[in-house]
């Protein structure tokens, strides 16, 4: 493909890339003389309408783009069998090498790259495109750390339809959004999902989610909590934490409502707005970050200057907080003086309320001289609807009279609708369960006479039935046609692939096959079977072989004589057939003048039968038994 000219005008100089659909090659626009980079389809693709139509969606998606952190689209053609679309050229690599390199970002730069796709999102999503496979290898960065949003390949339109998971999912399994791995329809809250998967990945240089294969990776999107950034890098400010943690939140809904309010997040923290705790500030500041988070560089400043402006608002902040401090202490002082009886409240033991109905739990807490708050309300697998989940303090503590503890509340199981999987396979049923938040209890194994090995073809609770969600569902599976009892074929004397081939057309298994000398059958050849020929099996068993290693039988000379051809005036064809140890063969075979007489020897392998024909006619047949050698 190098040095080839695409629509008269691209020429193809330098391989960039390439994924599974399509290589991706840096070009001269000779028309206007510049570079540009041209994606082209994969030939094994070229035909496959669905491929065409996703390659030709990113030109649609992005024409309607325009945007400094989005990659450009100028033209999109065909020649031939060759799909193509025409590219701002971007120099740089992309994110995902740069976190291969050098592993967990600083904070600041991790923040600056997160705000510039948020920008591009903001952009795609005001006008109703929705990226859907945002990952690190699809952000282009520059030199200069400029971010180029690209590949809008499986992007749709806001109104889009629901995507399944099979083979062809779309997405990349460690940024997918829950939505998507249920196959839910998509929105913007999906690419903020993965906004913060990204981020996740840019602050510890891993991805939050690792599975043992697609399947189980896909399941933890959808089940598992989001792993603590703080845990695996107590530097991560706890703000921060937050924000990553609601951007890849399971509920579409509870995520940050747009790219925007995400980036304004992301500001607060970079310049400090959001207060955090003065042993992340003791952290930050071992590791070498700024003490007070990173405000955005304007032109002109350096990192230094930044430096400076941050320690000098830590001086100010400090300032004030010392005068608090000054003043706290003279109230304290008053207190001790004259005031301390209106300043001594009185201690009650916190009860345990856990369990409980919230009415009674309420009053429970009450009666200690407690106020009772509702703070959350959530569904539980196990607590009924208006039962007490947990409490901010816990039983037993001792605590001032009067203050508030917040008492998470069950909202009751989530009640979901059991999906129907009979006629699916077993795998299908698995993965369909998941995706509606259900399990699987048990599966039962029967025989079925009209349904292939490994379909269900029972389930218990019943399809479309109202049930709390992680109920556990019994599923019966077919195991096929029950087997029937057959007579055991005659393997004696077949090729080892010969005796195969009769065991599946009989339905049966080759077991244990050893090898030993003989001198009765030759090499390869089946000299004993498990079960005797005729006698009865079930289909499916299994059958063990003792195969020869040879030498066989020796040839043994059969001398035939007198074999009177025919006075008619014709020629006709005398044969002499042979069924040994060795073959059924064809030992003599000849054409003889009317009225002959003819006689000669053959060779006799182990015991046999000797046939012989005049023409098509059997003239004489004797089973011959000869000693072994």
């Amino acid at each position: 493909m190098i040095g080839k000219v695409l629509g008269n005008r691209y020429k193809l100089c330098e391989r960039l890339g390439g994924g599974g659909m399509a290589v991706v090659y840096k070009a001269e626009d000779t028309l206007l003389h510049r570079w540009v980079a041209v994606k082209v389809l994969r030939s094994q693709y070229s035909h496959d309408e669905d491929f065409v139509k996703r390659f030709q969606r990113e030109a649609m998606a992005v024409a309607s783009l325009s945007h400094p952190h989005i990659v450009n689209i100028y033209d999109v053609g065909q020649e031939e069998d060759l799909h193509y679309l025409v590219m701002e050229y971007v120099k740089g690599c992309t994110l995902k090498e740069i976190i291969r390199r050098e592993g967990a970002l600083r904070i600041f730069r991790a923040l600056n790259f997160a705000q510039q796709i948020c920008e591009a999102l903001e952009h795609a999503h005001e006008n109703e495109v929705i990226h859907r496979d945002i990952k690190p290898h699809n952000i282009l960065v520059t030199p200069q750390d400029r971010v180029k949003v690209m590949d809008f390949g499986i992007a749709q339109h806001s109104a889009g339809a629901t995507i399944t998971f099979d083979n062809n999912m779309v997405g990349t399994v460690q940024y997918i959004s829950p939505e998507q791995a249920k196959g839910e329809a998509t929105s913007a809250a999906t690419d903020i999902y993965s906004i913060g998967v990204v981020l996740f990945e840019m602050l510890t240089g891993e991805v939050p989610y690792k599975g043992d294969n697609l399947l189980s990776t896909v399941m933890k999107h959808v089940k598992e909590d989001t792993p603590s950034l703080r845990e695996l890098r107590p530097s991560i400010p706890l703000a921060l934490d937050r924000v990553v943690r609601k951007a890849m939140h399971k509920d579409p809904r509870k995520r940050f409502a747009s790219a925007r309010d995400l980036w304004e997040a992301l500001e607060k923290i970079r310049c400090g707005e959001l207060e955090e705790e003065e042993e992340e500030e003791e952290v930050l500041a071992a590791e070498g970050e700024s003490t007070r988070f990173f405000p955005r560089f304007k032109d002109g400043e350096n990192n230094e200057e930044v430096k400076k402006g941050a320690v000098q608002k830590k001086r100010t902040k400090s300032l004030k907080w010392l005068v608090v401090a000054v003043l706290l202490g003279l109230l304290l002082l008053a207190g001790y003086l004259g005031l301390q009886e209106f300043l001594i409240v009185e201690e009650t033991q916190v009860p345990e309320v856990e369990g409980m109905a919230l009415a009674e739990a309420a009053e429970k807490l009450r009666s200690a001289g407690l106020e009772p708050e509702v703070g959350d309300r959530r569904h539980h697998p196990e607590v009924e609807k208006d039962y007490v989940i947990s409490q901010s303090v816990a039983g037993g503590e001792v605590v001032k009279r009067g203050i508030k503890i917040y008492l998470t509340v069950s909202e009751g199981p989530s009640m979901g609708s059991v999906p129907d999987v009979t006629g699916k396979t077993e795998m299908e049923a698995r993965v369909q369960l998941a995706n509606a938040n259900f399990e699987i209890k048990e599966i039962n194994r029967v025989y079925h006479p009209e349904s292939s090995e490994g379909i269900v073809i029972g389930q218990d609770p019943q399809p479309a039935k109202e049930v709390p969600e992680g109920t556990g569902v019994s599923l019966i599976v077919s195991k096929g046609p029950k087997p029937r009892e057959i007579p055991m074929p005659d393997l004696i004397g077949m090729q080892l692939e010969e005796a195969k081939k009769a065991l599946e057309n009989s339905r049966l298994q080759p077991g244990l096959i050893t090898y030993e000398e003989s001198l009765k059958y030759f090499e390869g050849q089946v000299m004993h079977q498990s079960v005797e020929p005729g006698e009865k099996i079930l289909q499916g068993g299994k059958v063990d072989l003792v195969i020869s290693k040879g030498e066989g039988p020796p040839p043994s000379p059969i001398r035939i004589t007198n074999i009177e051809v025919p006075r008619d005036g014709k020629e006709h064809r005398v044969r002499i057939v042979v069924d040994d140890a060795k073959s059924i063969r064809d030992e003599y075979s000849n054409l003889h003048s009317p009225g002959d007489s003819v006689s000669t020897v053959i060779n006799l392998y182990g015991n046999g039968t000797i046939s012989i024909y005049v023409d098509e006619e059997k003239i004489k047949e004797k089973y011959i038994e000869v000693s072994e050698q």
